[in-house]
């Protein structure tokens, strides 16, 4: 939230937000900047362009196999959209952002880690205990239909609040394993807790995997 729900294709779970605005004018206040660093990225990291073109296939064999392609052109959008996002930011952190800004960004991150997944924690005890939705709670999450909530705040759904919560996690992970404090551990149990209670098999595999390639 705030959100607009756009059903496209029979794609009840499309919406577009105003977090995706914010996005979508920083990619292209970054497009002309970065444009001549791309032939670079492909000689000097050779892991982030071998990764990119797996992403490229996977989703070129994804359309072609699809069942529905008008949902699957969607899902591959918003793969390019988040890809290019990531590239957007690396550059921006890493040649036009003052270092000054790097730590007061990372406790700013660790911080709204600890927020959101508070409140999503405090979402599950409400729900758990009460059958007030608090109007955020969707429809298929109450405890009623499996027995337990599952919690999605602010999402539409628990698996993209459980997305959305996974660079938190591992942001405050990598911070603990260089630098144990107090802020990076209470971020860490408070975000991992916030995932497990979205009980979002999706994003358990993605935790699985992130953690074997950060080891």
């Amino acid at each position: 939230y705030p959100s607009i729900a756009l059903p496209l294709y029979n794609f009840s779970s499309f919406r577009f937000g105003l977090y995706q605005l914010i996005a979508l004018l920083f990619m292209l206040l970054c497009i002309i900047p970065t444009y001549k660093y791309i032939p670079n990225m492909w000689t000097q990291n050779k892991l982030a362009a071998t990764g990119l073109t797996v992403i490229v296939i996977v989703c070129i064999l994804g359309l072609l196999g699809a069942i529905y392609k008008e949902r699957s052109a969607l899902l591959v959008v918003s793969i390019i959209f988040l890809v290019v996002l990531v590239a957007c930011s690396w550059w921006y952190a890493t040649n036009k952002l003052p270092g000054k800004y790097y730590k007061l960004i990372i406790k700013l991150v660790l911080v709204f880690g600890i927020v959101f997944g508070a409140l999503g924690i405090g979402q599950f005890m409400v729900s758990t205990f009460s059958s007030d939705t608090l109007g955020i709670l969707c429809k298929g999450c109450v405890g009623g239909v499996l027995g337990f909530p599952r919690i999605n705040l602010f999402a539409a759904e628990p698996q993209f609040f459980a997305n959305a919560m996974l660079p938190f996690f591992f942001i405050a992970l990598t911070l603990s394993y260089y630098k144990r404090n107090k802020l990076n551990s209470s971020a860490l149990f408070i975000v991992s807790l916030s995932i497990g209670l979205t009980f979002s098999r999706g994003a358990f595999i993605a935790l699985f995997i992130g953690i074997i390639f950060l080891l």
